[in-house]
């Protein structure tokens, strides 16, 4: 059985314990919000196209689905290049200069 100083003390302490439980059920409901947001995001931007593109509307004239990454840009640029010096060159061996 408890004494009456450590009711007082036990009642003294749970004072505040309404408060807690609503600021606990407040932090978990905002961090419910954040990882929605950040699903719907997720599934905004598709798995072909970047989460950056999922915030804003897209490109005037330029449509959703093709957006693409830098990376993937700079690689086609390269292949491009590349295909145009292969195709200037003749594909037979008799065009190299005899040394």
């Amino acid at each position: 059985m408890l004494s009456h100083d450590e009711k007082e003390r036990l009642l003294r302490e749970m004072r505040y314990e309404p408060a807690r439980a609503v600021g606990v059920v407040l932090k978990c409901t905002i961090c419910l919000l954040i990882v929605a947001g950040l699903a719907w995001i997720g599934i905004r931007a598709g798995p072909d196209q970047d989460a950056a593109f999922a915030f804003g509307p897209p490109a005037a004239g330029v449509p959703a689905a093709h957006h693409e990454r830098a990376s993937v840009v700079e690689a086609r640029k390269v292949f491009e290049a590349r295909r145009v010096r292969f195709d200037g060159q003749s594909t037979g061996p008799q065009t190299r200069a005899a040394r």
